[in-house]
């Protein structure tokens, strides 16, 4: 199973005695949506993210998924040197 960097935003819910953890989203996935959304802005300018890429308007999105989460991976990865 791939390293997924655990809770991005852990949180603890109390009711009454008990306390409950929450975890949400992944860590992996929060790198991955910023890194998408950088992506995305850069559709208006003329450098190729890779020789893959095609406009945004032309993507449906899979390539792009493709390379957000390479650089989740790559940002957990960083963080476990």
């Amino acid at each position: 199973m791939k390293n997924d960097g655990g809770a991005a935003f852990p949180f603890a819910m109390h009711d009454g005695d008990k306390i409950q953890f929450q975890y949400g989203m992944t860590l992996r996935d929060w790198f991955a949506g910023q890194a998408l959304s950088s992506l995305l802005n850069r559709q208006y300018l003329d450098v190729p993210v890779c020789p893959k890429c095609k406009s945004v308007k032309d993507d449906p999105g899979h390539h792009y998924a493709e390379i957000s989460y390479a650089y989740a991976d790559a940002m957990i990865a960083e963080r476990e040197k």
